[in-house]
């Protein structure tokens, strides 16, 4: 999905990143906060990157 819009949304311990929000293609991926921050190298070209160090 690299060079597409998304919506990202923070939903308790989670972070969604939703692909084509509301149209008949979205996707929507999931990774727990937790899973980001122990290992950081795993996401950083994809879009949960931002929300590593986030709250």
């Amino acid at each position: 999905m690299a060079h597409h819009s998304f919506d990202a949304f923070s939903i308790d311990d989670e972070i969604h990143i939703v692909y084509s929000l509301g149209m008949k293609e979205q996707l929507v991926a999931t990774q727990k906060k937790e899973k980001l921050r122990s290992n950081p190298d795993d996401y950083l070209w994809t879009p949960f990157a931002a929300f590593i160090y986030s709250d």
